[in-house]
């Protein structure tokens, strides 16, 4: 088995923004990873380029990652994808 790689789809200034949107995210069945310099917290920095998170998913899922981050942005659905209901025929 070959090693992950991932790569970045998103930073944030912030670690609760960052962890919201991997849950979100993950609820969507991709695997995300939190990466942050380890600066940061040996020194309680919470502003600046060094207190930034990254949000990671590997590579292979960068597009659908993507995707469903333009669609947050754009106040779009954040539900899991759901399987299509075979219909019932009209009759309820």
């Amino acid at each position: 088995m070959s090693p992950v790689a991932w790569v970045t789809v998103a930073s944030y200034d912030t670690e609760w923004e960052a962890e919201l949107v991997a849950g979100l995210l993950q609820q969507q069945g991709l695997s995300i990873r939190l990466k942050r310099e380890a600066v940061a917290a040996l020194y309680g920095l919470s502003i600046g380029p060094l207190s930034q998170v990254q949000l990671q998913v590997p590579a292979e899922d960068a597009g659908r990652a993507a995707a469903i981050l333009q669609d947050l942005a754009r106040g779009g659905p954040a539900e899991p994808e759901s399987p299509s209901r075979p219909s019932s025929g009209g009759q309820h």
